[in-house]
């Protein structure tokens, strides 16, 4: 994996970490997720929520299974800031190709 940008995002600070290959995010997590991990290992759930809880401290990976099944409804300017966001993202890879 090669990190190829870094940038701050709303609305907290969390980072969002540009890769050569897919990346996980979620709620100030940052941690990189392999294909051989994901693919090859079958996820190694057990080894990756330990090393969640060594990295994030006791209780993260129990936190994150909690929330699994959480949903939230977007709002009409949640939806428009979305698109606005995506649309400006767009336009930065268009010129930096």
């Amino acid at each position: 994996m090669k990190v190829k940008s870094i940038k701050e995002v709303k609305p907290r600070k969390v980072y969002a970490i540009k890769t050569t290959s897919n990346t996980f995010i979620a709620d100030g997590l940052a941690h990189h997720n392999c294909i051989g991990c994901n693919m090859y290992k079958q996820g190694e759930q057990y080894l990756y929520a330990k090393n969640l809880d060594a990295k994030y401290g006791e209780g993260t990976a129990d936190a994150l299974m909690a929330k699994r099944h959480d949903t939230h409804k977007f709002t009409i300017p949640e939806l428009e800031e979305i698109i606005q966001d995506a649309t400006v993202q767009i336009q930065w890879y268009q010129s930096h190709q």
